[in-house]
């Protein structure tokens, strides 16, 4: 048998080998690059891994990648700083207590005939001083220094033994007219004058004929407005470290509440029911509710019941003065008989007013001067011999502190 050499490989073989040997060739390829993609991957997941480990230096910022925050390092905020009013005790935050410091107290006299209620903005006072007018009526002097207000009244004129207690708190005064006579103990005008008095009288003032109210019972002013031109005046310079403040504590625990529930206030015995008050006691938040004529008082302006948290029954001296206008004359400077209601309890005590110009301070029967409790305050202003009051305990009368 013959054996051929240099034997060709027939075309259509030799182009499906060349065919094979190109895809091996590219499935390597492919193959091989498939390996280093996932070696490339599998090194950059050990890489991550390696350097995600939870910072534990505490002076650095970190993202704690088990619960998902952020640590700034920053400040926690400061607790808040609460002053003491001056006025009244109130504990308040000593941003608005410096911003408030430069302000003067604003005394204003206010309305309470039964055509004039509710008042408007009395529950922004810090002190409330109720007291006698002509006629069995009875007027507010109404002091505020911490909580400025839109709206306040009904305005009205005022009487000597309030400009009196006014010069007390240093107050730049409010009013409308003014009770004008030739006796000193009553010319209210012209002792505003002698007495270097602040006074406003209706600066910012407007009428208003809210409720259905007609003059002389629809006369309004702003504390807002009045500090305004108190400013424009000079006259924002309430001298705190010479003001002569009460002492005060705070709320007395529940346990310790008294179950004194009701204060019966008449300011002529027998007469003017339509201004007889009644102060009704809450044990849970330790205030007193008032009541004029049997129905609750609320401020006009805000619907918010008027409560306080003292309650100070002053026992003044009262006379006739004898004019045509029936005015009346209340003996401010001196001492006398008080009854200081806080926490459910009634207290016996003393007040005093050295001068004109000192304010009017109340004492225990020990001389020492008593604590009120923080917050609100109205005095009663009451005469010895005209009107009497009345409390009860848990509803039934007792009666120990009636003054005929």
């Amino acid at each position: 048998m013959k054996i051929q050499s240099n034997k060709k490989i027939p075309t259509k073989k030799r182009s499906f080998l060349l065919r094979a040997i190109l895809a091996t060739m590219l499935l390597l390829i492919i193959s091989g690059g498939t390996i280093w993609a996932m070696n490339m991957h599998r090194n950059k997941s050990n890489d991550k891994l390696n350097t995600t480990v939870k910072n534990t230096d505490p002076n650095d910022n970190f993202i704690d990648s088990d619960n998902d925050r952020t640590n700034t390092n920053e400040p926690p905020e400061p607790e808040p700083v609460y002053v003491e009013n001056p006025l009244n005790g109130e504990m308040m935050l000593d941003s608005l207590y410096n911003e408030r410091s430069s302000y003067s107290p604003i005394a204003i006299t206010i309305n309470n005939h039964t055509a004039s209620r509710p008042q408007y903005g009395v529950t922004s006072a810090d002190i409330v001083i109720e007291s006698l007018v002509e006629s069995g009526i009875t007027r507010f002097l109404e002091i505020h220094w911490s909580h400025p207000a839109d709206m306040v009244g009904s305005l009205r004129s005022l009487r000597n033994y309030a400009l009196e207690w006014t010069v007390g708190y240093d107050a730049i005064l409010a009013h409308d007219g003014w009770a004008l006579t030739d006796d000193p103990r009553t010319n209210a005008a012209g002792n505003v004058y002698n007495f270097g008095v602040r006074d406003l009288a209706t600066y910012g003032a407007w009428r208003d004929n809210v409720d259905g109210r007609v003059a002389p019972h629809n006369e309004f002013t702003s504390t807002k407005k009045l500090w305004e031109r108190a400013e424009q005046l000079g006259w924002n310079d309430f001298d705190k470290a010479h003001y002569t403040s009460w002492k005060f504590k705070d709320d007395a625990p529940l346990e310790d509440r008294g179950s004194v529930d009701t204060i019966d206030i008449n300011f002529i015995s027998g007469y003017g029911y339509g201004y007889d008050v009644q102060w009704k006691y809450n044990k849970a938040d330790n205030l007193y509710y008032r009541y004029t004529a049997g129905v609750q008082d609320k401020d006009g302006a805000t619907g918010t019941p008027v409560t306080a948290s003292t309650v100070i029954v002053q026992y003044a001296p009262h006379m006739r003065s004898g004019d045509d206008k029936g005015r009346i004359i209340i003996t401010t400077i001196g001492t006398g008989e008080a009854v200081i209601f806080h926490d459910g309890q009634a207290f016996d005590g003393t007040w005093e007013k050295a001068t004109r110009t000192s304010r009017t301070v109340f004492k225990n029967m020990n001389g020492t001067s008593h604590e009120m409790t923080r917050g609100k305050i109205w005095i009663e202003v009451v005469s010895p011999n005209w009107g009497d009051v009345l409390t009860s305990t848990l509803g039934h009368p007792s009666g120990v502190q009636t003054k005929f």
